[in-house]
């Protein structure tokens, strides 16, 4: 087989393979969650949610989308219940904040708000 029949078969079998990856993409509404930060986050979404009143006023979804995990502040695997502190900026006000994660539910607590 010559090159120029091989360089048509690889193009169509790439081209092909895009189209189908695209496809199945855009059908589900599903998340690549590879990082460890996009994982925690993707893990709180399919929990029951409850937030204390210090979050109260406030965009709590945007506020969860925008946040990252401070690992090294965080206390996993330590008891039923992983303890997570995540941080955000939202219009240039810092957001802390303690995100408690058990099997069914996830707790926000400790809403913290300093202007930069």
């Amino acid at each position: 087989m010559n090159f120029n029949k091989r360089l048509r078969l690889y193009m169509f079998g790439f081209i092909f393979g895009c189209l189908f990856v695209l496809f199945i993409y855009n059908r589900k509404e599903s998340e690549f969650n590879y990082l460890p930060n996009d994982r925690v986050i993707g893990d709180f979404k399919k929990k029951n949610i409850y937030f204390d009143t210090s979050f109260y006023g406030l965009d709590t979804m945007k506020l969860l989308n925008n946040s990252k995990v401070i690992f090294s502040k965080s206390i996993i695997n330590k008891n039923d219940c992983n303890n997570y502190f995540l941080e955000t900026e939202i219009n240039k006000v810092q957001h802390s904040f303690i995100a408690i994660s058990c099997t069914k539910l996830v707790r926000f607590k400790n809403l913290t708000i300093s202007p930069d």
